[in-house]
């Protein structure tokens, strides 16, 4: 039989023993079958290779010394050499890396069980080599893709993002929304996120509430991405206190893992439904004789203590007459100031001017001559918590001062003697 046409490569079929047949991890196994125009001899040389992701130019420098370049896995710092060291790029020439595929017992078929090295990783292509016929005809050598990437490198959750959609994005209040953003260092399946709070009946641990994803990010299609958002909206059944953000089961499309096992957000985010009221007040006026009383001159004091953290109130006092204010008639105090502790918000997200929040507020009135007269009570309204939770109107019981200006007068006398 007279044979003069080489052998050629018609085609191959590869895949990865991982979860997805495109993508291999380390430890996981490509198959590549060779499909040829011809029976050949053993003696193929099959080869895996991926392009040397590292600085060409380096490449090269090496090149024209005789010698290989090679790269410290830690510091990417590259290096020429005789012979690579094990962990390095070993058999990266003329810009791709070389592994060698070791053939199995069906024909034609070879395997290559993929290291840890990260030198070695990306899109791979297979080279078959050193084809020859039953006539001896050599083929020429031929790389195709094999259409499976090499991933060896774990994702990281690289920002974890909580903020609500109140006032303060620090903040969240019934009918507010929590957002919570990630981003991945690599594409990756859709995360599960959970809020874990504390401060709930049993709860002292951390408990976890799982978060539905608002779409499907940036990625590839609605289960792969490198950002994604995902939401909670606060309603009257909702835990409160503070909540924190936490990622886990980050995949990549090797199926590699996060080496954490949970990533939780820096930024921390606190739940109140809770309506802000007054805790305690008293009132005092500065008069020398009675402080239940007030005349020209004389400062009512307002001394006023929250149940937590609220913004400055408006203080007024109100009195009753016998004209037009039967039914009570307000006004307000001269200033009312912080005492103690008090926070910043944070509205500048939600495009509002920052505020002052205290727990202790004290408001004084100084009486004149034109001040209404009589029993006054004081109102405190108009104030709100750090999630925005407006604050119910506060009515002190009865009349807590009484404002006089009107000096005594005699008004006329009785005398007798008592012959």
């Amino acid at each position: 039989e007279i044979d003069t046409t080489p052998p050629s490569v018609l085609g191959i079929d590869a895949w990865s023993s991982g979860d997805d047949m495109n993508f291999a991890k380390a430890g996981d196994v490509i198959t590549v079958t060779i499909e040829t125009s011809e029976v050949v001899v053993s003696g193929v040389e099959v080869s895996l290779e991926v392009v040397d992701m590292s600085d060409p130019g380096q490449a090269e420098q090496c090149s024209l010394l005789g010698l290989v370049s090679c790269g410290s896995v830690d510091s990417l710092v590259e290096v020429c050499a005789l012979e690579c060291s094990e962990g390095s790029r070993a058999g990266c020439r003329g810009g791709m890396c070389t592994r060698a595929m070791t053939a199995t017992a069906e024909p034609m078929t070879f395997e290559y069980t993929v290291e840890s090295d990260v030198w070695f990783q990306g899109a791979s292509s297979v080279r078959v080599s050193a084809l020859v016929d039953s006539a001896g005809n050599s083929g020429e050598d031929a790389f195709v893709a094999t259409g499976v990437s090499i991933d060896v490198v774990e994702p990281a959750v690289e920002t974890v993002v909580v903020s609500s959609s109140g006032d303060d994005v620090r903040f969240a209040a019934a009918g507010d929304v929590i957002s919570v953003t990630v981003s991945s260092s690599e594409p990756i399946y859709v995360p599960a996120v959970h809020l874990r709070h504390f401060e709930w009946e049993g709860c002292a641990l951390g408990c976890d509430h799982s978060l539905v994803l608002d779409d499907g990010g940036s990625g590839e299609d609605d289960f792969v991405g490198t950002s994604f958002s995902f939401s909670y909206v606060v309603d009257d059944s909702s835990f409160e206190g503070y909540v924190d953000a936490v990622v886990s089961q980050v995949i990549d499309l090797a199926h590699n893992s996060m080496i954490e096992d949970e990533e939780v957000s820096i930024s921390r985010l606190t739940i109140d439904k809770t309506l802000p009221a007054v805790g305690s007040l008293m009132v005092y006026s500065s008069n020398a004789l009675d402080e239940s009383f007030a005349t020209v001159d004389d400062v009512i004091s307002v001394w006023i203590e929250m149940d937590g953290y609220s913004s400055v109130p408006l203080v007024e006092l109100v009195y009753s007459d016998g004209g037009d204010c039967q039914l009570g008639c307000a006004f307000a105090v001269d200033d009312v100031q912080s005492v103690g502790t008090v926070v910043a918000s944070n509205r500048a997200a939600a495009g509002l001017p920052d505020i002052e929040f205290a727990e202790r507020y004290e408001a004084s009135y100084t009486v004149t001559e034109l001040s209404p007269e009589g029993p006054m009570q004081v109102h405190v309204s108009f104030y709100e918590d750090q999630s925005g939770n407006a604050g119910d109107l506060y009515l002190s019981e009865g009349g807590v001062v009484e404002i006089d200006t009107t000096p005594p007068s005699v008004l006329g006398i009785d005398a007798w003697s008592s012959g």
